[in-house]
């Protein structure tokens, strides 16, 4: 048979023109292509099943890559970065973080070495000592006029106690009624700092009041237990 590429009119095979649209046929044969038949798969026969591929796991983000982590919305960013470009943070890595976190220890430590209000580790020391021992004596106070065993040394080393406590740690409030004390003659006492003459002297009395309120303790309690 053959067909006619215009109209689409199947004409015999020794026709020359088509009976439709009268137009020229080609000398070629063309012949019906027959659909193959498929094959039907026999039931007890397994086939060959391809198992649906798993979808891969997200990679951890820094795996391939060093990457940062912004400290603001929690964003990975990649190494080279130094600003993150979600939330515009300025990055920086955890070694940069360390040295900056020494520099500032160190800036504190010079700051506060050089602050006359600061107290040093000694004078911490001996402050809270001497806060407790105002307590102590304060307490035993209390036992000695229970007992009617009333002793003054007891008066004075709580004295000498909150003395020490006061200049060792309250500085700043030993400074302030300093200041008080100099309003009628200085015209700014607040804008004034403390000398080193009054600071070695504030450190000396701290040494000097601790010693006299242990002894005037000692002899407290050396009465009571005697007087017992």
């Amino acid at each position: 048979m053959k067909k006619c590429s215009f109209c689409g009119t199947e004409n015999s095979n020794d026709s020359k023109y088509c009976v439709s649209c009268d137009k020229k046929l080609p000398k070629e044969i063309t012949e019906e292509v027959k659909p193959k038949k498929i094959q039907e798969v026999p039931q007890n026969k397994p086939t060959d099943v391809k198992t649906k591929a798993e979808p891969s796991l997200p990679k951890e983000p820094g795996s391939e890559e060093k990457t940062k982590v912004c400290d603001v919305c929690g964003a990975y960013v990649t190494s080279d970065k130094t600003v993150c470009p979600d939330c515009g943070n300025f990055l920086t890595d955890e070694a940069d973080i360390k040295a900056n976190e020494e520099i500032n220890r160190q800036l504190e430590k010079l700051s506060r070495a050089s602050d006359p209000f600061y107290p040093k580790m000694w004078e911490k020391i001996v402050g809270y000592f001497s806060l407790v021992g105002a307590v102590v004596m304060a307490v035993m106070l209390l036992v000695s006029i229970y007992f009617e065993k009333f002793n003054a040394y007891y008066i004075v080393s709580i004295i000498l106690f909150a003395d020490v406590y006061l200049n060792a740690i309250k500085i700043e409030w030993m400074w302030y009624l300093k200041q008080l004390g100099m309003a009628f003659t200085v015209e700014h006492p607040e804008d004034m700092m403390p000398s080193m003459f009054w600071t070695f002297g504030r450190k000396a009395g701290i040494i000097l009041c601790t010693v006299a309120g242990v002894i005037f303790a000692v002899l407290a309690l050396d009465g009571l237990i005697y007087k017992l």
